[in-house]
C-alpha cells in the first residue's frame, strides 16, 4: 500500500511472539507484520504454513510449531488473520487518500504497459519489463546490432528518464557517426572509438538517461585530453579546429616529454665530466 511500514512500538509489545525467547520467532513477528502491510487487504495475511513459512522466514515445520504464538494477538477469521490496528491504519489513509492512491495505481499501470511513451521513472527496476530499453535507443535496420544510439522521437509525450546500462548489442547510429564526422574523424576511426567506448562504460558499470549524449561528452574529453586525435586532410573547415587542437596538444606533450628526458641526460652525464651533451 504505501513504501513505509507503520509498526508502531506498542504493537510489538503486545505481541507475544515479540517476547519469545528465540529470536528468530522475534524477528517472525515483525516479518508477518510487514508482509500484511503490502498484502491485500491490507493488515492481513492468508493463514497457510507455507505462505506463513515464506513472509516469516521460518520453516514451514517451525510455522506450525510456533502457530500458536505467531498468531496471537492476530484476528482469525476464515483463512485469513488480520492485525486489527494496522488494518485500521490502512483504512484511514485508504478514507483520506483514496483518490490520490487510485490515480498512482492507474500512472503505474500506464507507466509500466507503455514506458517508452510515458515514462518510467516511478517504476522499480525489477518491475519494468525485460524488453523496455531506453528512450534513445532505437532499432537499427542497417547496421545488423540490434540497436543504435539517436535523437528521441519528436513525440509529443514525455520521455523515460531513469537511467540504464548501455543495452546489449548497441552500436552507432547514422547521426552519432555523422557527428564523429564533423569532429574530423574518418569513417576507418569509428569502430575503434565505438570499441573503447564501450569498454569504458562497461568496465566503470556506468548507467545514463541520454546514451547518445554521455557518447558526445566522451569524445570531446577525449579530445581534450588527447586521447583521441581525429585525422586532417578534411575539406570541411569545422572539422579542422578540434582537430588541429587535439593534434598540437598531442605534439606538445612529445616535445615536454623529449626536453625532459634530454634534461635528466644531461644530469646524469654532468656527475662524470663537463657536459658533452
Amino acid at each position: 500500500m504505501m513504501g513505509r511500514v507503520p509498526i508502531e512500538p506498542h504493537w510489538l509489545a503486545g505481541l507475544p511472539a515479540f517476547a519469545h525467547d528465540d529470536p528468530r520467532v522475534v524477528r517472525a513477528s515483525i516479518n508477518l507484520l510487514t508482509a500484511a502491510w503490502f498484502s491485500r487487504p491490507a493488515g492481513s495475511l492468508a493463514l497457510d504454513p507455507v505462505a506463513l513459512a515464506r513472509h516469516s522466514h521460518l520453516t514451514a515445520e517451525e510455522v506450525l510449531r510456533y502457530q500458536a504464538i505467531l498468531t496471537a494477538g492476530w484476528t482469525v477469521k476464515g483463512d485469513r488473520m488480520t492485525f486489527a490496528p494496522m488494518a485500521a491504519v490502512a483504512e484511514r489513509i485508504a478514507g483520506a487518500y483514496h483518490h490520490a492512491i487510485r490515480q498512482l495505481e492507474d500512472s503505474l499501470t500506464v507507466a509500466m504497459q507503455a514506458p517508452d511513451l510515458f515514462g518510467d521513472s516511478l517504476i522499480a527496476d525489477d518491475l519494468s519489463p525485460s524488453v523496455t530499453q531506453p528512450a534513445q535507443v532505437t532499432t537499427a535496420a542497417t547496421n545488423g546490432t540490434g540497436f543504435s544510439f539517436g535523437s528521441p522521437s519528436p513525440s509529443g509525450f514525455r520521455r523515460a528518464t531513469a537511467k540504464r546500462s548501455l543495452p546489449e548489442g548497441a552500436g552507432l547510429s547514422v547521426e552519432l557517426s555523422a557527428y564523429l564526422t564533423n569532429t574530423g574523424f574518418a569513417p576507418d576511426q569509428f569502430d575503434d572509438i565505438w570499441s573503447r567506448f564501450e569498454d569504458f562504460a562497461r568496465g566503470r558499470g556506468l548507467k545514463a538517461a541520454d546514451w547518445a549524449a554521455q557518447f558526445r561528452t566522451w569524445v570531446r574529453n577525449g579530445i581534450s585530453y588527447s586521447q583521441l586525435v581525429p585525422k586532417l586532410g578534411t575539406d570541411n573547415p569545422a572539422q579542422r579546429p578540434a582537430a588541429q587542437i587535439a593534434l598540437r596538444r598531442s605534439g606538445e606533450a612529445a616535445e615536454h616529454t623529449s626536453i625532459e628526458s634530454l634534461r635528466r641526460v644531461r644530469e646524469v652525464m654532468s656527475r662524470f665530466g663537463p657536459t658533452t651533451v
